[in-house]
């Protein structure tokens, strides 16, 4: 039987280099793992170790590039026929203060985690249909369904990506086009540490006051120290994501944790959203 073939994003670390490993392991994947530079594939050669080159192949591939995109397209479509899974797993993060936000990170953010993503289903979204199968699978987080505090930008780019999956899952059922959300929770979080870079989070900015800032670590510290207590690794993640691609009927929505599906439930049950603000009042008591 041919092995299933699998385009994956943001492959230098952390989700995406696992979710490439994992796939790659098994008897019917054949992975082409992408990412924007490919002089970061160290950590990804060596955790791939005797499937690279056999099952698992390192391709450049930037989102926000679409040039990048027909090489390795055509490169797959040549040597395969087909392509039948894409895990559209690259983004970006930001904290910060939301007032000090630099409006260019805020473009750079929604152009990888939003734009870059859609542009690269856009160029498959042909080959499947033609297919008449495929799998989409997107990487969003359960702050793309319910928000956390300082991560404003970024969530509001994953709430962007589950309404356009859940558009899309619609539009192109019949086509026998499948989509899959994944949504961790806190992984391996380096929340606490990236505060300590003042850059760009607006503990450097004279214009913001500075209980605003004595609130934003406080309330950063908070929030780590919770996430710590749940946080997964990206092997963990990428265990959910190799179910969602071998499930016979895959799920719209995969949560990775119990803390995952607990976050989502009480944002998705609670149409008043009051259960997520009290959650949060909670926890900052805490």
């Amino acid at each position: 039987m041919a092995p299933r073939i699998v385009l994956i994003t943001g492959c230098s670390s952390g989700i995406g280099l696992w979710a490439a490993v994992v796939m790659a392991k098994q008897p019917d994947f054949k992975v082409y793992a992408t990412m924007r530079n490919t002089g970061k594939k160290g950590d990804l050669e060596k955790a791939a170790g005797g499937c690279l080159d056999k099952t698992l192949f390192i391709r450049k591939l930037d989102v926000k590039d679409d040039k990048t995109f027909k090489p390795v397209l055509d490169e797959i479509i040549n040597s395969n026929g087909k392509l039948d899974v894409l895990i559209n797993n690259a983004g970006l993060g930001m904290l910060t203060i939301s007032e000090a936000a630099p409006v260019e990170g805020v473009r750079h953010i929604f152009d990888t985690n939003v734009i870059g993503l859609f542009q690269l289903t856009q160029a498959i979204i042909p080959i499947m249909k033609k297919q008449k199968a495929g799998h989409i699978v997107n990487v969003t987080s359960v702050g793309g369904i319910a928000g956390v505090p300082y991560n404003t930008m970024y969530c509001a780019s994953k709430f962007a990506v589950e309404g356009m999956t859940e558009s899309l899952a619609v539009e192109l059922m019949d086509d026998n086009i499948r989509f899959s959300l994944i949504e961790p929770g806190p992984v391996n979080t380096s929340f606490r540490e990236n505060i300590q870079e003042a850059s760009g989070t607006g503990l450097d900015n004279p214009d913001i006051d500075e209980d605003t800032k004595k609130k934003f670590v406080t309330l950063v510290n908070s929030i780590s120290d919770s996430f710590a207590k749940v946080a997964q690794t990206g092997e963990d993640i990428a265990k959910v994501i190799l179910k969602a691609v071998t499930d016979e009927k895959p799920c719209l929505r995969y949560q990775t944790s119990e803390y995952g599906a607990m976050r989502a439930k009480q944002a998705l049950v609670d149409s008043t959203g009051n259960n997520f603000l009290d959650m949060f009042r909670a926890e900052i008591k805490n």
